[in-house]
């Protein structure tokens, strides 16, 4: 078990776009969702970005379809998606090697709007399954599903007494505006989905572009709070 003293930082990283590149497998899943209940795809929506919730996702593209149509595509993409040995899904680069290291002097945390099974199936493909405290996802805790503020709330609230510094890592402005929601220091990566522009408004701590230049921000605010 980790010593917690003020050294120690606490870090949320989001899972698509952040640590993981799953665009093609989720919009592969995805349009065979689509096509099986006979929702055209144009080359336009093939080109969206991944990141938001998958409802949001669906309302986004097809505004007019009902919450029924909706609800039966996403149950057959979970059912595709969940089984899924995610062919096309890569770490980022360098993301491996950083993560074991931050593990030795950091808690982690996976904060994602993905459920919960394939997640945890993502991660032990990986081999990642050691390096983190918890992985929080909208379905994790029985209740209604949860944002990604509130799944970090609950963190917080249960370790409030540690009053250990904590950081946000993720590549949307939502995870930015997350971040300012949990009071959290915000780091924006740009390898991900979101646009700089969109990462830039949003105001985050610092913006990065490579995982070397992630990991050298994490020492520097380990350092800065020594």
């Amino acid at each position: 078990m980790k010593n917690h003293d003020r050294h120690w930082l606490r870090l949320f990283f989001d899972l698509d776009g952040t640590l993981l590149d799953t665009a093609a497998d989720i919009k592969d899943c995805l349009e065979k969702a689509l096509a099986a209940h006979g929702f055209p795809i144009s080359e336009e929506q093939r080109t969206l970005p991944i990141g938001p919730p998958l409802d949001v996702l669906l309302h986004n593209l097809y505004p007019t379809a009902s919450e029924t149509e909706r609800g039966r595509v996403i149950q057959t993409f979970r059912g595709l998606y969940d089984t899924s040995d995610y062919p096309q899904t890569v770490p980022y680069p360098g993301i491996s090697d950083l993560l074991a290291e931050l593990a030795l002097s950091c808690d982690l945390y996976i904060a994602t709007n993905k459920v919960y099974l394939p997640t945890q199936r993502l991660v032990k493909k990986f081999g990642w399954g050691s390096f983190f405290v918890e992985v929080l996802t909208p379905d994790r805790f029985g209740q209604p599903c949860l944002s990604k503020t509130e799944l970090i709330q609950l963190v917080l609230k249960d370790q409030e007494a540690l009053q250990n510094p904590s950081v946000l890592i993720g590549d949307y402005a939502s995870d930015v505006l997350t971040a300012h929601a949990t009071q959290l220091s915000s780091v924006a990566v740009t390898w991900g989905y979101d646009s700089l522009d969109h990462l830039k408004a949003a105001k985050p701590d610092t913006i990065v572009e490579t995982t070397d230049a992630l990991h050298s921000w994490i020492r520097a605010r380990k350092r800065g709070v020594q």
